[in-house]
């Protein structure tokens, strides 16, 4: 799985949004310490992991924890 810093949407940017309703029924922006409310542990590790490495170029998991540097 990759996750990408897509940036910061603006107000019409989201009003714009519209879902293909054959494969997605909703969306919800949620903050990030709210994130084990909505994710199964693993996937939620991965998202709080990449959040933490934006501006630093990126991080490798296993299993949403980062594995140890060489």
């Amino acid at each position: 799985m990759f996750v990408f810093d897509g940036g910061v949407l603006t107000a019409d940017q989201v009003a714009t949004m519209r879902l293909c309703p054959d494969e997605l029924d909703g969306l919800e922006f949620v903050a990030p310490e709210r994130l084990g409310e909505v994710l199964i542990p693993r996937l939620a590790r991965r998202v709080v992991a990449a959040l933490a490495a934006i501006g630093r170029g990126g991080v490798y998991l296993e299993d949403g924890s980062a594995l140890p540097t060489r």
